[in-house]
C-alpha cells in the first residue's frame, strides 16, 4: 500500500520564533528558557544558556524545534515550556494525525535537502511558508508508531557507541593522570626549546600566504597541506584534504612532516595537539599549525599528552596565548615551556598503552561509522513512501540485527 504524502501545514501548526527585547534576557534563570539557534541544541534536548522574563513567542514541552537559519535543518525537542528566537520555528504535532517523533525522525532525514533550500544574502534562512510546504509520507498512526520505535531502538544504539567511544577518549587523560599525575622527585624539569631536535626547522610553522596561497590548492594533488582542521586532541583526522602539486611541493619540501611529529595549532583554537602518524604520501604543516621534532629524551606520545592534559603545560601555554580578535601564540613561548621529564622506559610504557587505547578507539570509530551509515539506510527505508509495509518491516529489522552486531563490537 502506497501512503498518502501531505503537506506539513495539514498536520502541525508552524510557530516562527521572535526574539524578545535583549533587556529581557538573563542568566538567573528567571523566566522560560531562551533558545537562539543550532548553537543551542544537544543530541536530543536544547540545553539551556538564558532565560527571557517577557517572552514573545513560547514553544512548548514536545514541539519539534527547527534551526530556519544559518544553518537551517536541525533540529531538537522542547523538553519543556520555553521562548524561541528568531533562528528557531516550533512545529507542535496534531496528535491526532501524526506521532511527533515520527516528525522528529522525519526531519531528521531530511536535513541535508532542508540545508540546501536556504537562501539569503547575509545569512541562509527559510520562511515559515517554506517549512509548511514541506511534503513528507504520512502512514496510519499504528505504523508511525511502529516505525518510531524501531528507529528509537536503532538510535539508542548509535548513542551507545558516542558513549563508548566518549569513555575511550577519557582513558588517555585518565591513563597520563595516573602515571604523571604526581611526578618522581628526581624526573626533574626541561625546557622544551632544549629537547628540539639538533636541526634547523625543528619548532616551525608552515609557509605564510605569500608563499601558499588557496589557490594553490587543488583536488588532484598528491601532497597533503595539513591545517588546524587536521589536528584534533589527540587525533589526526583528514578534514578538509587541502592538496598541492608536486611542482608547489618543490618550493616547500622544508616543511615537510615526518611520522612522529609533534603538531599543534598555534592560531584560533590554541593548542590542540596530536602525533603526525605519516601519510603514504608527502604532507606539509601549513601557518596554523606547528610541528615540534624532538630529540631520543623525550617521547613525541608523551609531549602530546601532556600539552594536552598537564596543568601546568596548559597554564604556560594559555599565559602565552596573545591577540584580541583572533588567538595566536608565538614559537618562543613555546621553546619556553617548562615540562617534567620523566625516565624514557615510563614515557615509552605510557604510549604503549596509549596505542592499545588508540587502537580501540580506531575500532570504535570504524563501528561508529558502520552504524550511521545502517541509521541512514534505516531512515531511508523507514520514509519510503512507495514500499509495502512488511517489506519495510523485515528490512528494517535487518538491519536493526545489524546495527547491534556492530555495536557488541565496540564493547568487547
Amino acid at each position: 500500500m502506497e501512503w498518502p504524502c501531505v503537506e506539513l501545514r495539514e498536520i502541525a501548526q508552524v510557530l516562527m520564533g521572535q526574539s524578545p527585547p535583549g533587556d529581557t534576557y538573563n542568566h538567573d534563570g528567571d523566566g522560560l528558557p531562551f533558545f537562539q539557534g543550532k548553537a543551542d541544541f544537544g543530541d536530543i534536548y536544547p540545553t539551556g544558556r538564558k532565560w527571557c522574563s517577557k517572552p514573545t513567542r513560547v514553544a512548548r514541552a514536545g514541539d519539534l524545534l527547527l534551526s530556519v537559519r544559518a544553518p537551517v535543518g536541525p533540529t531538537n525537542t522542547a523538553r519543556e515550556t520555553c521562548c524561541v528566537g528568531r533562528g528557531l520555528a516550533a512545529i507542535r504535532a496534531n496528535k491526532a494525525l501524526v506521532e511527533p517523533d515520527y516528525l522528529r525522525f522525519f526531519f531528521k532525514h531530511q536535513e541535508a535537502v532542508l540545508s540546501s533550500q536556504g537562501q539569503g544574502s547575509t545569512f541562509a534562512a527559510i520562511s515559515r511558508g517554506e517549512v509548511e510546504s514541506i511534503r513528507l509520507p504520512l502512514p496510519p498512526l499504528p505504523e508511525q508508531r511502529q516505525i518510531v520505535e524501531v528507529l528509537d531502538q536503532a538510535d539508542h544504539l548509535r548513542r551507545l557507541c558516542a558513549e563508548a567511544e566518549a569513555k575511550i577518549n577519557r582513558l588517555c587523560q585518565v591513563l597520563f593522570r595516573t602515571m604523571f599525575g604526581n611526578p618522581g622527585r628526581s624526573w626533574g624539569f626541561a625546557r622544551l626549546g632544549d629537547l628540539l631536535r639538533k636541526k634547523k626547522g625543528a619548532l616551525q610553522s608552515g609557509p605564510f600566504g605569500t608563499h601558499l596561497h588557496n589557490s594553490d590548492f587543488v583536488r588532484s594533488g598528491t601532497v597533503l597541506a595539513v591545517g588546524m582542521d587536521n589536528v584534533l586532541d589527540g587525533e589526526f583526522v583528514l578534514g578538509r584534504n587541502r592538496r598541492i602539486t608536486d611542482q608547489k611541493y618543490r618550493d616547500l619540501a622544508k616543511y615537510t612532516l615526518e611520522r612522529g611529529d609533534v603538531l599543534i595549532t598555534i592560531m584560533g583554537t590554541v593548542g590542540r595537539t596530536c602525533v603526525f602518524p605519516g601519510t603514504t604520501t608527502p604532507s606539509i604543516c601549513t601557518k596554523h599549525v606547528y610541528r615540534i621534532q624532538t630529540d631520543e629524551r623525550i617521547h613525541p606520545e608523551y609531549l602530546s599528552a601532556t600539552l594536552r592534559f598537564s596543568t601546568a603545560a596548559r597554564s604556560q601555554i594559555g599565559a602565552g596565548i596573545t591577540g584580541q580578535t583572533v588567538a595566536g601564540i608565538k614559537s618562543e613561548h613555546l621553546r619556553q615551556l617548562q615540562l617534567h621529564l620523566p625516565p624514557k622506559e615510563v614515557q615509552a610504557e605510557f604510549a604503549a598503552k596509549k596505542g592499545q587505547i588508540d587502537k580501540i578507539r580506531d575500532r570504535g570509530l570504524r563501528v561508529e561509522d558502520q552504524l550511521d551509515a545502517l541509521f541512514s539506510l534505516l531512515v531511508s527505508c523507514a520514509f519510503s513512501a512507495n514500499s509495502t509495509a512488511s517489506w519495510r518491516k523485515t528490512h528494517m529489522e535487518e538491519v536493526v540485527t545489524e546495527m547491534k552486531q556492530q555495536t557488541k563490537e565496540v564493547s568487547l
